[in-house]
């Protein structure tokens, strides 16, 4: 168990209801003291926001974020081509798994591995709003 108490991302607050398997990583900035994430999550049923799939998709996706904040150090060991297009011709980084540790999070996924070393947790933002 990590020293905050939760033992995977799904124990994180906000990420209850979200499938990061399955959800798109669109872009990545760290700046100072901050890791931002822009995110396509895939939502399950028992989100607040959850819709039934557009015509012609199969799940319900809302464009976000996860904020990383109070970050004291971050190591990327980037995937060389991590950068794809989705069918649309958007930035798409593949999928993200995050997994709590003492001090931080290591996320992995077709964007090669990280350790991000931050105080308290993540926070997931909404950018998209109203019908699916």
């Amino acid at each position: 168990m990590t020293q905050t108490g939760w033992q995977k991302y799904q124990d994180l607050p906000g990420f209850e209801a979200i499938y990061l398997e399955s959800s798109y990583v669109m872009s990545i900035e760290i700046s100072y003291e901050r890791l931002h994430i822009d995110m396509d999550f895939l939502l399950t049923p028992g989100h607040p926001m959850y819709q039934t799939p557009r015509a012609g998709e199969q799940y319900c996706y809302r464009t976000g974020s996860i904020d990383f904040r109070a970050v004291s150090g971050v190591v990327w060991n980037m995937r060389p081509n991590a950068l794809t297009q989705d069918p649309e011709g958007d930035p798409d980084l593949g999928n993200l798994f995050i997994v709590p540790l003492p001090d931080g999070f290591r996320m992995s996924g077709e964007i090669g591995e990280m350790e991000v070393v931050c105080l308290g947790h993540p926070i997931v933002t909404f950018t998209e709003e109203g019908e699916a």
